[in-house]
């Protein structure tokens, strides 16, 4: 499955290709150069009225660019879902294991017991 490009990656590569730097999209849009490196990285998210001024400043439109963004956290999630399922198995899995081993335990130990008193009981 192919993967999503973030909110992060749109950005940087849109204003990678309008041949911007950050300090020329930051001015134009009100905002630090550290703001906009923060959003590149993916350190921070753009608010829902940065979001409009960066679409608009890099012609975009708002809808594609969350949509770009929520389709691969929709992936993200969906992925994590898979993954707490697994987790989910390899505990049920062990669980039988362990409660399997402590039967074996359990029933060792009673045998000894057993055995131990049988031999205290003989002359």
């Amino acid at each position: 499955m192919r993967r999503r490009r973030t909110l992060s990656e749109v950005l940087a590569d849109a204003r990678q290709e309008r041949r911007l730097t950050q300090p020329e999209l930051a001015q134009r849009i009100r905002v630090s150069s550290q703001q906009i490196s923060r959003w590149e990285r993916g350190i921070q998210r753009p608010n829902r009225d940065n979001i409009k001024l960066l679409a608009d400043e890099l012609g975009l439109d708002v809808n594609d660019l969350l949509g770009l963004a929520l389709e691969a956290q929709a992936e993200e999630l969906t992925e994590m879902r898979r993954d707490l399922a697994d987790v989910r198995r390899d505990r049920d899995l062990l669980l039988e294991k362990f409660e399997e081993l402590a039967r074996r335990i359990e029933a060792a130990t009673e045998r000894l017991e057993t055995e131990s008193k049988e031999r205290a009981r003989r002359p």
